[in-house]
């Protein structure tokens, strides 16, 4: 297996911080020990707005908001010497929550692809006949996950 380099641990924590706190990339130069023109080159090369944004819009966040917005509704009516929800209100949370039960089943499916690939990729490094054997029943798992949700 080949070792890390000092560039290449710099690199990742280069990333890591990009991804997980709100540092600016001169801030990221300055921790890492390179140039601001050095971080906005991995960035681009490495794609770390696009892995960003797909952090942030993973499902944890995703139905966070949506909770949040059925706290919100809920909270107004509350403010208002706890009315009764109107129809519009009480729609919008069966929407609500009929849009987190489809998101879980959809992103499960996700979740496995991500997670087959990752394994694949690792098989594929210690053992890749073992790797091409497994693909066919990865993929056979992954089709009738497809059909169970198609039928739900």
């Amino acid at each position: 297996m080949a070792k890390k380099t000092a560039k290449s641990e710099n690199r990742e924590l280069a990333e890591a911080l990009y991804l997980n706190t709100n540092k600016t990339q001169e801030e990221i130069a300055a921790r890492v020990g390179v140039t601001p023109k050095t971080i906005c080159a991995w960035k681009e090369a490495d794609e770390w707005e696009m892995k960003k944004a797909i952090k942030n819009s993973g499902r944890q966040n995703i139905i966070r908001h949506f909770f949040l917005e059925i706290q919100q509704i809920q909270q107004s009516a509350q403010a208002q010497d706890n009315r009764m929800l109107t129809d519009k209100e009480v729609l919008r949370i069966k929407n609500l929550t009929k849009s987190i039960a489809e998101l879980d089943k959809k992103l499960a499916l996700d979740t496995y692809v991500e997670v087959f690939e990752e394994f694949t990729h690792w098989l594929f490094n210690t053992d890749s006949l073992a790797a091409k054997k497994m693909i066919g029943h990865l993929d056979q798992f992954i089709d009738k996950k497809l059909s169970d949700l198609s039928k739900s």
